[in-house]
């Protein structure tokens, strides 16, 4: 069976991109878990009695601390 290589690779791009958006669902159901977790919790009712402002906010420090630790990553090389 006989190939193309131009072909292979572009598939492999579609795939990477794919993989791309993948994980930015993945991301934003990992914060609706995260969320969801504290439900049972006794301060949980404070989060889900002011949804509105705790949700968002809940969310804004998710994406800045995961931001701060790729940079940590980017500068310390955890990896």
């Amino acid at each position: 069976m006989k190939f193309n290589k131009r072909s292979l690779i572009r598939w492999k791009v579609y795939f990477d991109r794919s993989r791309m958006y993948i994980g930015y669902v993945q991301f934003f159901l990992i914060g609706i878990v995260f969320i969801q977790s504290f439900k049972n919790e006794p301060w949980g009712d404070l989060i889900f009695k002011y949804a509105l402002i705790s949700i968002p906010l809940l969310f804004i420090a998710f994406i800045f601390v995961s931001l701060f630790l790729g940079y940590l990553d980017s500068k310390l090389g955890f990896r």
